[in-house]
């Protein structure tokens, strides 16, 4: 995926990524220490050294590396010199050195979030050392700490229920990502909001030309809202310059729902020269046979699908849906 429709981060150059790198260790930090904004999709690339997103990022963790040097020269204590290059390393792989799908990612954060409490403990018991009184108003605070991140997760598992859910929610803090734009508009059309989704499949493109996925989207939602002139104009677009088998099974319901059986042939002989295993098109050719007088042909193909173990889903769509098939996302 991202060698073909690479992210912003993975597009950027070595410095370009290396002015990213504070960024990125700092939004870690943040997470770690107060989650309060969690969202997926994030493509911050820092491109200009002036940025407030390099400087004030790269100031706090010059603050960070000092302190921690000046407490380990102190104190010589192993456990906290384990700890604290134990979150480096498990860091070093998500810094995007090389390139990744997105920036930053909360879910990658679970190996390097032991040696970054870790480091932390280790300089809180040596703290309260010999106080009482003081290690027992912090082992409350740690409880405390510990009740409120659980209910934070459980108010991001609540985002994580459905993808409607999420997509939705991350949308209001995540700009300029086409994935998050196009993900929230198919969760759109699945709730039957294909007007409402056409904006976000917009954006999508002019952020990201060349992903097809949301140019097929794009289509399903305007045939969807009956605007088949429209949807066959973005289904032929696609097919031509961003070629996907999806935009081809579309045109191809396109014309199978309104009875234009031959042009259909002719879009899904095209399709199958291109995509020879896409199985939504041998399925489609069935169901025009059947419509066609051809059963004998229709069964034959349909048994090919069900010895190649084809997608149970299709099998019920050629019982159930012999005179009208839906467009896919």
């Amino acid at each position: 995926f991202a060698a073909k429709y690479p992210s912003a981060i993975s597009q950027a150059s070595l410095t370009e990524r290396s002015l990213t790198l504070p960024y990125i260790v700092a939004h870690y930090i943040q997470i770690l220490v107060a989650p309060i904004r969690l969202t997926i999709y994030d493509k911050t690339v820092i491109n200009n050294a002036a940025s407030p997103l390099f400087w004030g990022p790269a100031l706090m963790l010059f603050a960070i590396t000092v302190f921690g040097g000046l407490w380990y020269r102190r104190t010589k204590s192993r456990a906290f010199l384990f700890f604290a290059l134990f979150f480096l390393v498990s860091l070093v792989p998500v810094l995007n050195i090389y390139g990744l799908d997105m920036t930053t990612a909360d879910r990658w954060l679970y190996l390097p979030a032991i040696g970054f409490w870790g480091a932390i403990l280790v300089m809180l018991y040596s703290i309260t050392q010999g106080k009482r009184r003081l290690r027992a108003l912090l082992v409350s605070g740690l409880l405390l700490l510990s009740v409120l991140y659980g209910a934070r997760s459980f108010v991001r598992l609540q985002n994580w229920s459905s993808g409607y859910s999420l997509f939705g929610h991350d949308i209001q803090y995540v700009h300029g990502s086409f994935e998050l734009m196009d993900n929230y508009a198919a969760e759109l059309i699945k709730r039957g909001e294909y007007a409402a989704a056409i904006p976000y499949l917009e954006e999508s493109i002019r952020l990201n030309p060349h992903w097809y996925r949301t140019r097929t989207n794009l289509g399903v939602a305007y045939q969807f809202l009956g605007d088949d002139k429209k949807a066959e104009e973005v289904y032929l677009d696609t097919i031509q310059y961003y070629p996907t088998p999806f935009a081809y099974g579309n045109l191809t319901t396109l014309y199978y729902n309104r009875g234009d059986y031959t042009t259909a042939e002719a879009v899904i002989r095209d399709g199958l020269e291109r995509y020879p295993n896409f199985n939504r098109l041998h399925f489609l050719r069935a169901l025009m046979y059947v419509k066609t007088g051809r059963q004998d042909e229709a069964l034959d193909i349909m048994q090919r699908l069900i010895d190649t173990q084809a997608l149970d889903r299709d099998i019920r769509e050629f019982i159930l849906q012999l005179d009208k098939v839906p467009p896919t996302l």
